[in-house]
């Protein structure tokens, strides 16, 4: 069968509800196009670790739709202060009150009811 000539209602598949799979749903969403979500955990909670994004990583993620970009700015957190100028590298282990929720969580609430499985 050549590429493109498949069955049109059929669902993409997204293997994963993570930070990807979940963007992925959500932009795909937006432009209307079917999809189910496969995720093996039976919840989402924060684990693994964090991720760094620069500019040239965010700015897409605003493309994709702009309320991710938005989620991932209100988590973000930056070296603002003067004793953290010259640092490099920090651990947190877990959220921060105002980072709580973090971004799979604010993800989570554009993604469309009824994809996940």
């Amino acid at each position: 069968m050549p590429l493109g000539d498949g069955p049109k209602d059929l669902p993409i598949a997204i293997i994963g509800g993570g930070l990807a799979g979940l963007t992925l749903s959500i932009g795909l969403s937006r432009f209307g196009i079917k999809h189910k979500i496969y995720e093996s955990t039976k919840a989402f909670s924060e684990s693994g670790a964090g991720i760094a994004c620069g500019p040239n990583a965010v700015e897409p993620l605003g493309l994709i739709d702009p309320r991710i970009r938005d989620a991932y700015t209100r988590c973000a957190t930056y070296n603002e202060s003067e004793e953290r100028k010259r640092t490099w590298l920090t651990f947190r282990h877990g959220m921060a009150d105002k980072h709580r929720e973090g971004l799979a969580g604010r993800d989570m609430k554009l993604v469309h009811h009824g994809v996940m499985h």
